[in-house]
């Protein structure tokens, strides 16, 4: 796949780009699929093109009337969901809203019969699309393959982003998800160098008809991902695993450092992305290894601080993404900035 795309840039042989039939993107989408084990994989140009082209894709056109899934429809969605996937659908679609914190709902409020009260909460009003991140901003992983069954007992269907971990870290698909969003921008392409999302589709009937939909409306609307980016998500693929491998490491020791100089952390437990709960902005006004961005999976370290009572449920809190640096001069960073 490298080579033919290598092939294809340098010499111009045997390539031939065409918006929505390009053979280079075709083989990616091909290659990814295999790789997630899904029937089907759609490149976008980033992230959240993937999502709100997903949701800008329907009503679902089917000559043969299998499946009645037309808009707008009523979402249940996850507290914690990333806030600009969750104002993209209010503000944007025509779609309605039911929120449900998931996290407070089985580990702090009913741990022991979570399930009977989702079961009440599918069941107020109809529910077309339950959707979360997986684990979301603050570490939490919940228990995804119980919420798919019940999902699909209530005639939903689940939808997971993916981006936190990514295709190395977690697999939402084998879990039960029907369709799968993830920012190829952060782990997979690695080196906070170029933007690309992909749409991740399962073997239900309701991710085939949505497959179908999904592709027009990308080719329609021009949303297919550049072909030169390619190479650049066929690099990231190929170190992936050793990549989130030393975030992740890393990541370990900046967290047990932190612990140990009385932070509270809220981790994932695999990744580079720590949680601060209650940290201001000032917390990191001295890092200098750390830089000031809004973005993870990068190959270098990056802090970021979200005032969050209106985004998030934790409150105002800073995250400190652990890049590939080596791990010491990390530490030495915090230390200098007297944080540990």
């Amino acid at each position: 796949m490298l080579e033919t795309i290598r092939k294809s840039i340098v010499d111009g042989k045997d390539y031939t780009y065409v918006r929505n039939h390009d053979k280079e993107v075709d083989a990616m989408e091909e290659k990814l699929a295999g790789l997630y084990g899904a029937s089907h994989v759609l490149l976008t140009s980033s992230g959240m093109a993937a999502i709100s082209t997903f949701f800008d894709s329907f009503p679902i056109w089917d000559e043969e009337k299998r499946i009645d899934w037309n808009p707008p429809f009523t979402i249940l969605m996850d507290r914690n969901t990333y806030y600009e996937t969750r104002e993209l659908v209010e503000k944007f679609t025509s779609h309605k809203v039911i929120y449900l914190d998931f996290k407070k709902m089985m580990e702090e409020e009913h741990p022991k019969d979570w399930e009977k009260i989702f079961s009440q909460v599918m069941e107020v009003v109809p529910i077309q699309i339950v959707y979360l991140d997986y684990p979301d901003f603050f570490g939490t992983m919940v228990d995804l393959r119980k919420v798919a069954v019940m999902a699909h007992q209530k005639g939903a269907i689940l939808m997971v982003d993916n981006s936190i971990l990514s295709i190395g870290g977690a697999d939402p698909l084998t879990m039960g998800a029907d369709i799968v969003v993830e920012s190829y921008t952060k782990y997979v392409m690695g080196h906070g160098d170029c933007m690309a999302g992909g749409i991740i589709f399962g073997h239900s009937e309701g991710a085939h008809l949505a497959y179908k939909q999904v592709k027009r409306r990308i080719g329609r609307a021009g949303r297919y991902i550049p072909p030169e980016t390619l190479y650049l998500i066929d690099r990231g693929l190929e170190t992936l695993d050793i990549r989130l491998g030393r975030h992740t490491q890393s990541a370990k020791k900046i967290r047990d450092a932190l612990v140990g100089a009385g932070h509270t952390v809220l981790w994932a437990g695999k990744g580079g992305s720590l949680i601060l709960p209650g940290k201001k902005q000032d917390f990191c006004k001295d890092l200098e290894v750390f830089r000031k961005l809004p973005t993870f999976g990068t190959t270098y370290s990056t802090w970021g601080y979200v005032r969050s009572p209106d985004y998030y449920t934790v409150g105002d809190y800073v995250r400190l993404f652990v890049g590939l640096e080596p791990v010491e001069n990390l530490l030495e960073d915090l230390s200098r900035a007297k944080i540990i």
